[in-house]
């Protein structure tokens, strides 16, 4: 009797950290793609904003000219 409870229990706790694992991984997970995500938001931005300044400063030449 008390060796099923102790593997019923260790099934249990094994369960439960299985599950933690788990869980963790997928977040960690989750969190790296989102983190990917905004980088490669943030280059897309900035080469954006870089095509945008050279705009302006062609818009510049050509109006002193």
């Amino acid at each position: 009797m008390a060796a099923q409870l102790i593997g019923s229990a260790g099934t249990t706790i094994t369960a439960y950290v299985d599950d933690y694992i788990g869980a963790s991984t997928f977040v960690i997970m989750f969190l790296v793609s989102l983190y990917v995500k905004l980088v490669r938001f943030r280059q897309e931005t900035r080469h954006a904003e870089d095509e945008h300044q050279l705009k302006i400063k062609k818009l510049k030449q050509q109006d002193e000219n």
